[in-house]
């Protein structure tokens, strides 16, 4: 396909970590100190990108949205916002317990995270009420954390970071894990 560079104003602009499509056009994209901007579609270039915030604290590393239209942005420093409507007004819902968010996804309604930790590979399912408000996915400790996860047609993929994958085939849980 063809590319098109779409600059962000102003002139020096974040280091962007994130991206997510809105559809139509719209996207919001997350970078440094927890600046989040959003893609007005058929405005001018100049015009394109639209700060709507600097109040996450923390690098946005990455934002899902759910099937109620509400956006999710997850920080380095896991922090999980949530935001609805125009996107200026994100509420912080929780901390994961992570050292370090790396990835935020909605799978079949249900919210993701994945980040270091010490135990478990650093894949959670939120679960408020759970206790601490989430459940591990991939019991033991030791093995490579999760570096990303995906959703496709009713399976969650991760994968690790020894190039292994963990499969959620049939939505039972935890994990199984393959290196």
């Amino acid at each position: 396909g063809e590319w098109e560079v779409e600059s962000i104003s102003p002139a020096v602009a974040p280091t962007l970590r994130a991206v997510l499509s809105l559809g139509d056009g719209r996207a919001l994209a997350g970078g440094s100190s927890g600046t989040v901007y959003y893609r007005v579609p058929n405005a001018a270039p100049a015009e394109r990108w639209r700060q709507v915030t600097q109040t996450l604290g923390s690098d946005v590393v990455d934002l899902a949205l759910d099937g109620n239209g509400e956006v999710w942005a997850l920080t380095r420093t896991s922090g999980l916002f949530k935001s609805s409507g125009d996107f200026t007004s994100w509420t912080l819902v929780d901390a994961p317990p992570l050292s370090e968010g790396r990835q935020v996804v909605v799978h079949q309604g249900a919210l993701y995270v994945a980040g270091s930790e010490s135990t478990n590979r650093g894949v959670l399912l939120r679960d408020p009420t759970a206790d601490g408000g989430y459940v591990p996915l991939v019991s033991g400790n030791g093995g490579s954390q999760v570096v990303s996860l995906f959703s496709n047609e009713g399976t969650l993929w991760a994968v690790n970071g020894g190039g292994g994958f963990i499969i959620d085939a049939d939505g039972g849980l935890p994990f199984s894990f393959n290196d």
